[in-house]
């Protein structure tokens, strides 16, 4: 936790431990108690500020994750236009029997290409060429710990704290 805000939260505690060794009925009014802080603290604020800056980075996070969508797509689109361009020329070379050109910007060569793997039938290759993943399912496992199944090497945790956040 950040030492500032770690401090501003244990300056709250003491707050709300003076409040209910001066006035205890407050104990059994938390609204009043909580209203109380709200006032004299600045915890909530910090917090406050805290969430806000999340939001924002959140937002910011999800307008990245949209361009890079499209950035990637566009990328996809100019990759393909390159292959397309490359063999257009390729299969001209090969129809003019020229093999190579010296460009200011390049040199083109019409080489032998190489011999390369053709996989036929996936599910007939031996495991030495595969290879296979062994991963979790985490949803499985947890489903049958509910349902109180062992299940050998997983166990259930104990639930941590969290927080919800509703905007607006």
């Amino acid at each position: 936790m950040n030492r500032s805000l770690q401090a501003d939260a244990a300056s709250d505690a003491a707050l709300r431990e003076a409040l209910l060794r001066e006035f205890p009925t407050l104990a059994e009014d938390e609204p009043a108690l909580t209203d109380t802080l709200d006032g004299i603290s600045d915890f909530p604020e910090r917090c406050r500020a805290l969430i806000v800056s999340s939001l924002d980075d959140e937002t910011m996070a999800e307008a990245l994750t949209a361009r890079i969508r499209k950035m990637a797509s566009r990328k996809s689109r100019l990759e393909d236009r390159v292959m397309r361009k490359q063999f257009l020329v390729q299969a001209a070379m090969e129809a003019a029997a020229r093999k190579r050109f010296d460009f200011p910007e390049a040199t083109v060569t019409l080489t032998k290409g190489s011999r390369h793997v053709i996989v036929t039938d996936e599910a007939a290759l031996p495991d030495a060429y595969v290879k296979i993943i062994r991963k979790p399912v985490k949803a499985d496992i947890k489903a049958a710990l509910d349902a109180g199944d062992d299940v050998p090497g997983a166990a259930l945790s104990n639930p941590a704290p969290t927080i919800s956040i509703r905007q607006g």
